[in-house]
């Protein structure tokens, strides 16, 4: 049976665990070294919090918080010659631990640990560079050392990233004992969302094929999965997950060695930002960039280079982080393509455009539609979520007769429909504007120009306009802005650039990740084929090569 084979795996890596342990020292911080290969980068914050731990001196190296290592025998031997330390005290594993003295230049491979003795390096005094080290032979099997990597981690709580894509590592290789360690590390709640993932199979793969990025995986929320599946807009999910597959790996020109080196760091730094349009953004960003503040692994020549990409996204920089806080989306659009899809009788091209007129049309107005249920009453005046349980007959009314007008046609449609008033005033303002021998509107003119009447500031001077840029936009913001959300606004085409962006912005960014360009659209300055694509990769970065050599090699040196 399953579980007495994994009983079975446990005695055999404790006994082997027992076999190959060496004992415990007290080893200089400058001897121990972490491999580069490892999946998981530095994270600063966890560090800065450590720092401050040590400098309180909350800082417990001696019972708890050891670091595995694995060492050569012949190796150990002549470290405990050297150190006058007998193997038998070292086998002992008691207070006070015996000091390893090794020769310099020496390097002692540890399994785990890298945040602690990072931070203890910026911490503490000369005299306390050193950390309490359990010790193995070198020799012990992969599936020992990886045991010891994943047992001492336990000291931390891992972040939902580490464990979905470590989930994801063992399935593949079929490894059934190491892929239940890391489900017992989740909550029910969690394990009931991860395992309703997996049952989606398109959004599985999408969410597998940015496993290459590890840095994006900081932001993963395992806990809310349930929520983006049940909403079933599963057409606009996967768009989102492609828009940031499709940002990050043309800003590393689709190089797989490249993505892999962008750290979570260099994520959280980018998330959000518009450089092509925000004059705070891009000089932020170039300054952060020049300095190595992101982009650590990489030189200065390709950061530069880099540099020459990140200038031009057109948008704001999307990541799990972004996406996660744009998915809960208002109830009334979370069903809307499931119910639009047997109604519409337009002709073939015409779908895509039509479902976007009504998508934004609702957001415009989910307001006054239906909340949900179980909406919580408190945040109903914070955010602009759907705020009324009795619809707004004339925003129903409104709804209908657009989309009667675009090729949906039902029993309710027909029963809702009726012409909308304000369109009807402002078709009469533009008509009484001139007189008819003057100047006069084509229909599908008049149409276009009755939604631009006014046009919404997309950047600005005021850094402190903007408040929020994902997620719903606050109740003041929704109201002076819900008038500009039209198609025609949100596809016009932008060139400039402003000290900071607008909260109309942000909905336009948001509106293209989950969309896209459109095949055919209404905008002011309809796209051409080449501007569908995002930006061009940087033809000079040095890591970008397709030799497969290593990323240190040919001017890619790690800064």
């Amino acid at each position: 049976m399953p579980s007495s084979r994994f009983a079975n795996r446990e005695e055999r890596l404790a006994a082997e665990g027992r076999e190959k342990y060496r004992g415990t020292a007290r080893i200089s911080l400058e001897v121990l070294h972490f491999p580069r290969n490892e999946p998981w980068e530095l994270d600063q914050e966890n560090i800065e919090r450590l720092k401050k731990c040590f400098k309180k001196g909350q800082c417990d190296r001696v019972l708890r918080n050891h670091i595995p290592a694995v060492i050569d025998q012949s190796q150990l031997d002549a470290t405990l010659r050297d150190s006058n330390v007998s193997a038998k005290r070292l086998l002992n594993n008691q207070d006070p631990h015996p000091l390893l003295e090794f020769p310099v230049g020496f390097q002692l491979h540890c399994l785990h640990g890298r945040h602690r003795i990072q931070a203890a390096r910026e911490a503490f005094a000369p005299r306390q560079r050193w950390w309490t080290v359990d010790l193995y032979l070198a020799d012990a099997d992969h599936e020992l050392k990886t045991a010891l990597i994943e047992e001492y981690a336990n000291e931390k709580p891992s972040t939902a990233g580490e464990i979905y894509c470590q989930i994801h590592k063992y399935r593949v290789e079929r490894d059934l004992y190491s892929e239940g360690r890391w489900w017992v590390r989740l909550s029910k709640h969690e394990t009931r969302c991860l395992k309703d993932l997996f049952r989606h199979t398109k959004l599985k793969a999408a969410f597998d094929d940015l496993l290459g990025i590890p840095g994006l995986w900081g932001g993963m929320r395992i806990s809310t999965l349930n929520k983006m599946i049940s909403m079933r807009c599963d057409e606009e999910v996967l768009a989102y997950l492609t828009h940031i597959k499709d940002v990050w790996s043309q800003l590393l020109g689709h190089n797989k060695q490249a993505m892999r080196m962008v750290d979570n760091t260099t994520v959280k730094a980018l998330e959000l930002k518009a450089p092509k349009y925000s004059k705070g953004d891009a000089q932020m960003l170039h300054g952060q960039l020049v300095s190595g503040e992101i982009f650590v692994a990489f030189s200065l020549q390709d950061r530069e280079a880099i540099w020459s990409v990140l200038r031009n996204v057109p948008g704001l920089i999307p990541s799990f982080f972004t996406f996660f806080r744009e998915s809960s989306l208002p109830a009334s659009l979370q069903t809307m393509r499931l119910a639009l899809d047997d109604v519409f009788f337009g002709g073939a091209d015409g779908w895509d455009l039509g479902y976007r007129y009504l998508w934004v049309y609702a957001m415009q107005s989910h307001r006054d539609l239906p909340a949900p249920p179980n909406q919580n009453k408190k945040k109903k005046n914070l955010l602009a979520k759907a705020g009324t349980v009795k619809p707004d007959e004339v925003v129903l009314s409104d709804f209908a007769a657009l989309a009667d007008r675009l090729g949906f046609q039902s029993e309710q449609i027909s029963a809702l429909k009726q012409r909308s008033s304000d369109r009807e005033i402002a078709r009469a303002a533009l008509l009484n504007a001139r007189k008819p021998d003057r100047y006069e509107y084509a229909d599908h003119d008049l149409e276009s120009h009755v939604e631009q009447i006014l046009c919404p500031a997309f950047v600005g001077n005021d850094p402190t306009a903007l408040r929020i840029r994902c997620g719903f936009p606050d109740n003041e913001v929704h109201a002076r802005d819900a008038k500009f959300l039209t198609i025609a606004n949100l596809h016009v085409d932008l060139d400039e650039q402003g000290k900071d962006i607008t909260p109309f912005f942000v909905r336009r960014s948001v509106y293209f990740a989950f969309f896209g360009w459109p095949s055919e659209t209404t905008s002011r300055s309809r796209p051409s084929p080449k501007d569908l694509t995002y930006f061009v990769a940087p033809a000079n970065l040095h890591i970008l090569e397709e030799s497969g050599k290593n990323p240190t090699a040919n001017g890619a040196h790690a800064s």
